[in-house]
């Protein structure tokens, strides 16, 4: 399943969902300090933290609650 992370004006992040915890980012728009192409990020109350793998002990970078995750649909409207 495909979500979109919008952290803010023409700045978002692609994102697949990987299991009920974590998505991988699958793209970037503007974002070039938040993500890059394969982190791994999960929804805590602290925001959304941004981890380079799976077994990285501390997130490289936290998001702010603020952002609007969005589910993106397949099909063309």
């Amino acid at each position: 399943m495909k979500y979109r992370l919008e952290v803010g004006q023409y700045k978002w992040i692609d994102l697949d969902l990987v299991n009920e915890l974590w998505f991988q980012v699958i793209g970037i728009y503007n974002c070039g300090v938040e993500a890059k192409v394969g982190d791994m990020i999960r929804r805590t109350n602290r925001g959304w933290e941004v981890f380079e793998t799976l077994d990285a002990t501390s997130p490289k970078y936290v998001l702010p609650t603020a952002v609007t995750l969005i589910e993106e649909s397949d099909e063309e409207e």
